[in-house]
């Protein structure tokens, strides 16, 4: 069993009260089928920002992300089995699944690690590039 990130993206809807109930309560159906492999329940996100290797800072997506939730399933496949099921695909949204690896981090592959982990290790290559800086300052 593994842990995964699922990240939702709504797409931009105008609907009624009525269909929002109707969303709400989809939701609410799938949440309680699958309540057993719900590890967090997550919360739901606010504006997001992409920041690049170039200092460029630009709000995220074209359709943000809205929510997040913690999954346990038995495979990846299993996963994306439990996200196809989601109403927000049907309703034109998505989602993002990310395993979460919760082992040691290896610095060579930094793509894979937990968001946790991700802010420790960018701080300590951002100490030594502050080293290097002041190094070559000295010299």
């Amino acid at each position: 069993m593994s842990d995964f990130l699922f990240i939702f993206f709504r797409s931009p809807i105008d609907e009624t009260d009525d269909a929002a109930a109707a969303r709400n309560e989809k939701w609410q159906n799938w949440v309680d089928a699958n309540r057993s492999s719900i590890r967090d329940a997550g919360g739901l996100l606010g504006s997001a920002w992409t920041v690049s290797q170039d200092d460029e800072t630009f709000l995220g997506r074209e359709y943000p992300s809205t929510a997040y939730m913690i999954v346990r399933a038995r495979s990846k496949e299993h996963a994306l089995s439990l996200a196809a099921t989601c109403p927000e695909v049907a309703l034109g949204g998505s989602i993002e699944v990310a395993e979460l690896h919760r082992d040691e981090p290896d610095a060579e592959n930094v793509e894979a690690l937990p968001l946790a982990t991700i802010g420790p290790i960018a701080n300590h290559y951002l100490d030594e590039d502050k080293d290097d800086t002041s190094s070559k300052r000295r010299a």
